[in-house]
């Protein structure tokens, strides 16, 4: 019975001394990253758009013209 208590009591300290071997990690500080600029395209490849929203409005809501089937 003597020999079940020393295992039991040796089992806990062990136990205790796993649990405060290791230190508490360092407190992490949030690095800001900043976003990825793009570069702005060159001008020869922008397309012209008309000055005035409601015409470009009207033409994305219009129907596109019919394709002739086969």
């Amino acid at each position: 019975m003597k020999k079940l208590q020393r295992t039991a009591l040796l089992l806990i300290c062990a136990l205790a001394l796993c649990a405060c071997a290791s230190p508490l990690p360092a407190p992490m500080e949030p690095v800001e990253v900043e976003p990825p600029r793009l570069a702005p395209a060159p001008s020869d490849v922008m397309v012209k758009r008309e000055p005035n929203f409601l015409s470009r409005l009207l033409n994305f809501l219009s129907d596109s013209p019919a394709k002739p089937t086969k």
